[in-house]
């Protein structure tokens, strides 16, 4: 009788020891669990924070590009049918065409996987990026120094024209006197002597050829008139 309550007394604490090692499996699993969520959470963090830096990189890039692009295919474009010989400093020309002419680098992209590579993507595209900026400048530098060369040319020409008809005008004028058929031929040229002498001391190009034209036309229908 004494052996049958030795016996069955062992059972309850068998069952108690498998509880506890049970109990310590699962508390086990369970901190695997955590530490298993917890690096999958920072890798999975890590990725996002990659994908969107990626993704912002590649935003300013775009922005960067349009503004070459719109200056490449629009003001520097229409610069660079200028020639050498329309502007005061040809090396102004040959300036903008080198930077017309520059290669744009081939453009890196997101669509990649994984940290390293997205980081990769990222540093090509702030490399690109940068690249943009710095050749945006450079050109639109270029751009300016033909153009503002371009306008000292036509402005001197257009200087040199109308002074060339004024002196031309004025001798016709004085010479002319009492010698047309029609005074008012030279009434007209003269007051187009007038104002030009004003015009040829500014700064508009387009309104000094047209009055060196006037100019022209008038002395021909002075000489008409004698």
């Amino acid at each position: 009788m004494k052996l049958l309550e030795r016996t069955t007394s062992k059972g309850p604490a068998r069952y108690k020891h498998r509880a506890v090692i049970i109990g310590l499996i699962v508390a086990v699993l369970l901190v695997i669990g955590l530490i298993w969520w917890g690096i999958a959470s920072y890798h999975a963090d890590r990725l996002t924070q990659a994908r969107e830096s990626c993704m912002q990189s590649s935003e300013a890039l775009r922005v960067a590009q349009n503004k070459y692009n719109t200056l490449h295919d629009g003001k520097a474009a229409e610069a660079a049918k200028i020639t050498d010989r329309q502007v005061e400093d040809a090396k102004t020309v040959a300036a903008l065409a080198a930077a017309y002419k520059e290669e744009a680098p081939g453009l890196a992209a997101c669509n990649v996987q994984g940290v390293d590579r997205l980081r990769e993507a990222t540093a090509q595209i702030d490399k690109d990026a940068a690249w943009y900026g710095t050749h945006t400048a450079s050109l639109s530098k270029a751009v300016d120094a033909v153009n503002e060369s371009h306008d000292a040319k036509t402005l001197k020409d257009a200087k040199e024209a109308l002074s060339k008809q004024l002196t031309a005008a004025q001798k016709k004028y004085k010479a002319t006197d009492g010698k047309v058929q029609d005074d008012k031929t030279r009434k007209d040229l003269k007051a187009m002597i007038d104002k030009a002498a004003k015009t040829r001391d500014g700064e508009d190009a387009k309104t000094m050829n047209s009055q060196a034209k006037q100019l022209n036309t008038l002395m021909g229908k002075v000489d008409a008139s004698v």
